[in-house]
């Protein structure tokens, strides 16, 4: 009984930190992207670092959740290539 809650605790302890890196990974992504952005538009280089941050860190989420179901990234390409046609653009 206590192996299975050690391995219990290592695999949410795992989970936490894969979690934590995906964000972290995300948010500086769209940190330097945000305040690129933010100084084009004339909208400030911290404002736009933080929304790139937000906005990041959330796609990467989803990235991962949509790898861990197994979900394809593109629809049309998974129709398409079950119906025998391939699109490659």
């Amino acid at each position: 009984m206590a192996d299975f809650q050690i391995r219990l605790l290592l695999n949410v302890a795992f989970r936490v930190f894969t979690a934590f890196i995906t964000c972290t990974v995300g948010a500086l992504t769209g940190i330097i992207t945000g305040a690129i952005k933010g100084q084009r538009m004339e909208t400030g280089i911290v404002r736009g670092a933080g929304v790139g941050a937000v906005s990041g860190a959330i796609i990467a989420l989803q990235v991962v959740d949509m790898i861990a179901n197994g979900e394809p990234f593109s629809k049309g390409r998974q129709e398409s290539a079950s119906i025998g046609f391939v699109c490659l653009t």
